[in-house]
């Protein structure tokens, strides 16, 4: 029983038999020729498939990109947090100084 790729050789081999001018004798070459590009067909196919199927994140969309309108409305910080912030880095205002307590004056 032939199987699915040898059907797709014989068909291809009988199209370029076709297109030489249908004169016996060259069935080998015609069908060696219908072998070579059915075999480079699914290599490239082959290869498109393995190339979708990578590994990794999907990219974001636009959407996904864009900042929300909090996260937009407050400034961003830099560097080193401060000695007087508290919780996460970054994420909350600095601590107010206690009530009588005199600044430090700069000399």
């Amino acid at each position: 029983m032939a199987t699915e790729k040898e059907d797709r050789i014989r068909k291809r081999a009988y199209d370029l038999w076709e297109k030489a001018g249908a004169q016996h004798g060259s069935d080998q070459d015609h069908w060696h020729e219908a072998a070579r590009q059915i075999e480079d067909e699914d290599a490239r196919a082959s290869q498109e498939a393995s190339a979708k199927r990578k590994i990794g994140r999907p990219k974001k969309s636009a959407a996904q990109d864009a900042p929300s309108a909090a996260a937009s409305a407050e400034p961003k910080k830099r560097g080193r947090p401060r000695k007087t912030d508290t919780g996460a880095a970054g994420t909350e205002t600095p601590a107010k100084r206690k009530p009588g307590r005199p600044k430090k004056s700069e000399s």
